[in-house]
């Protein structure tokens, strides 16, 4: 009987170690990013033991939001695979700390409504007290010194029911503050505990047995990245440089940590299939267009409060749905504050849940392109937790809420480089030591890289390799790396328009833009150390130059006015001429000669009843087509210049009766 026992736990225990056997679950850390414009290709590294033959093997802990389709698997030149699935993982990690702090949260309960009970035992006797302290004042037995007595009696007595009774509210008032301690630690354990997550199973062959460095990737649309530039110029006999700057952020809800990055161009969401025609037949309405646009996206941002208390929620866990469908979590920080980015333009669901309050739900979130979506939450505590005693206390607490700013600045910081190579050298920008390397391209214009990177050009897009590892966090805040400056020389030429505007505007022409790689993004612009103003870069508009405004300079003044001599008025039967005159002068104030530009413009026409001629435009260059006039001029040291034109027009009598 003993041998027939033995058989059959043998047979039960052989498939449970050929499955453990076969079944391989990888401990896997993120070492690569691609972040596109939208979405980040993320690359994770594991070592991996496998035998010969067929094997599942399962990476754990992966972003919820992955797409499915972008899973790929490297490291394994011998290796066959056979499937891939992608799975939701809604179980969360509850450990010992957890547990035992539910623990605590239990007995302080049981703690908290003993001491409200003996509290209202308290209240009873009281009660008793006085419906039982009325005498008769007919009754000529009573004394005056059974008054006197029982007066004495009763006034101890209720004097110590109330100071025991105060004595409990202060016990209960400390129980309930810890057990609020209690519930923060707790969900600050669950912000560590409940993200959640999703796994790849990876059936594999492997045709020898031996150990081997896999490697997973995959895409998640939760990241993005733009380039930003600050032009900087002291004064302009100096060359202008230009600092090239990313701001990155990612919701994915994972970090990414001491990672290699990559800065790409390109947009993976945007079909590669090209465009075909279809006959367009003259009755029928032409077809939709089919061709994949640009991914939109907004961010979403907010603070979590109590709505009893108005105090702030730290750890609360905000999750982003589209349907039923879980597209982005987070939690908030220590200051009550979320803060999502990228989201997709359109409309959401947002819910949150925090142990000891009621969840909270808003519908119809609605994310717009380039905007912020603020999102407040009002948070109802689930018991009330001091619901207990603040039935008892004396006297009232009034609770007041305080007015959060919800204006959040981003920190421009400079992320501070390690490991400096033999080649690099300590630069200071704005008082910052940072480390880089130095280049100088035929052209004469000086690179100085803040952090080792190489420009790849691949065929339909560009990227910036970024050697040395940084650390983003799944906050949705900017991060914002420093890549390298350029020191270019510029053509700087003073711009006046003042029939717009009376002021002088600084601008710096580049010649081959293209060699530079700008790319559309915000830009700051700096002149003699000031902070001047912000613009837009657009450089796929332009082709040989590009032109950069620095701002104004107060110290040339310009003034334009009328010519009286010159403006007159003829009527000659049924015409009409009129003559108009300006004059445009312009002081030059600084201590150093500057080239000049001065714009203006004459009206034109197209009725043919009206004719206009130019009848004095100086040394201006003329856009007849157009009507603009331009004065190329040099003004050296306190000097004054002035330009002139007139025009006449002429048009019938009748017209303008």
């Amino acid at each position: 009987m003993k041998y027939v026992l033995f058989f059959f736990q043998i047979l039960f225990f052989i498939p449970t170690v050929v499955a453990n056997n076969d079944t391989i679950n990888l401990s896997s850390k993120i070492t690569d990013v691609t972040v596109f414009f939208n979405g980040a290709q993320v690359t994770r590294e594991a070592q991996a033991d496998l035998r010969k033959g067929k094997r599942i093997v399962i990476f754990e802990n992966l972003p919820a939001d992955l797409s499915e389709s972008s899973i790929r698997v490297k490291g394994c030149a011998d290796c066959v695979v056979q499937s891939i699935k992608h799975q939701l993982n809604y179980v969360t990690k509850t450990g010992q700390d957890e547990e035992k702090v539910r623990d605590e949260i239990t007995e302080y309960a049981y703690k908290i409504k003993d001491l409200s009970n003996r509290i209202s035992v308290l209240d009873i006797e009281e009660q008793l007290l006085h419906k039982n302290n009325k005498f008769s004042g007919s009754d000529q037995s009573t004394q005056i010194g059974q008054l006197k007595e029982a007066a004495d009696f009763y006034g101890i007595k209720i004097n110590q029911l109330r100071a025991e009774r105060l004595e409990r509210i202060q016990q209960m008032e400390e129980m309930v503050k810890h057990r609020e301690e209690l519930f923060d630690r707790l969900n600050k354990l669950r912000a560590e505990n409940r993200t959640t997550t999703s796994k790849v199973m990876m059936t594999v062959t492997a045709q020898n047995t031996g150990k081997r460095t896999l490697q997973t990737e995959y895409y998640v649309h939760g990241a993005g990245w733009e380039p930003t530039y600050d032009f900087r110029v002291d004064d302009v006999n100096d060359p202008l440089s230009i600092i090239y700057n990313a701001n990155i952020y990612q919701s994915t809800g994972e970090n990414w940590k001491n990672v290699k990055l990559k800065l790409s161009t390109g947009d993976p969401a945007l079909s590669g299939t090209k465009p075909e025609l279809k006959p367009w037949y003259i009755d029928q309405a032409p077809d939709k267009k089919t061709t994949d646009q640009q991914v939109k996206s907004g961010t979403l941002r907010g603070v979590a409060q109590d709505r009893r208390t108005g105090e702030v929620l730290p750890h609360v866990q905000i999750i982003i749905k589209k349907g039923n469908r879980r597209v982005a979590e987070t939690f908030t920080d220590y200051s009550g504050n979320f803060n999502i980015k990228p989201l997709i333009t359109g409309k959401y669901t947002l819910e949150a849940q925090r142990v000891g309050h009621a969840n909270s739900t808003f519908s119809n979130v609605v994310i717009k392109e380039n905007e912020v979506t603020v999102q407040n939450i009002k948070m109802n505590p689930t018991e009330i937790v001091m619901s207990e005693w603040e039935k008892h206390k004396l006297p009232e607490v009034e609770h007041i809420s305080a007015t959060l700013d919800m204006e959040r600045k981003t920190d421009g910081r400079v992320l501070n480089v390690r490991g400096a190579r033999e080649s690099e050298t300590l630069y200071f920008i704005d008082g910052i030591k940072v480390r880089g390397s130095m280049s100088k391209s035929e052209s004469g214009r000086i690179s100085t890289d803040f952090i080792t990177n190489t420009l790849e050009e691949n065929v339909s897009h560009a990227e910036y390799v970024i050697d040395e590892p940084y650390t983003i966090l799944s906050t949705g805040d900017d991060y914002n790396i420093q890549i390298k400056e350029v020191k270019t020389d510029a053509d700087y030429t003073y711009y006046t328009v003042p029939k717009e505007d009376p002021d002088v505007f600084l601008v710096a022409r580049l010649n081959d833009p293209a060699e530079l790689n700008l790319l559309p993004g915000r830009t700051s612009i700096f002149f003699a150390g000031t902070f001047t103003g912000q613009s837009y870069l657009q450089p796929w508009h332009v082709r040989d130059t590009l032109e950069i405004s620095l701002g104004r300079d107060k110290n040339i003044s310009v003034e334009r006015t009328g010519i009286k001599q010159v403006r007159e008025k003829r009527i000659f039967g049924n015409s009409v001429r009129e003559k108009v005159g300006w004059e445009i002068k312009v002081r030059n104030n600084k201590s150093k000669s500057v080239n000049m530009i001065i714009q203006d413009q004459y009206p034109i026409t197209q009725i043919a009843a009206i004719s206009i001629d130019l009848t004095n435009a100086g040394d201006a260059d003329v856009e007849k087509d157009k009507g603009f006039l331009e004065w190329n001029i040099t003004l050296d040291p306190n000097q004054t210049k002035t330009v002139s034109f007139d025009y006449e027009i002429k048009y019938p009598n009748s017209l303008y009766d």
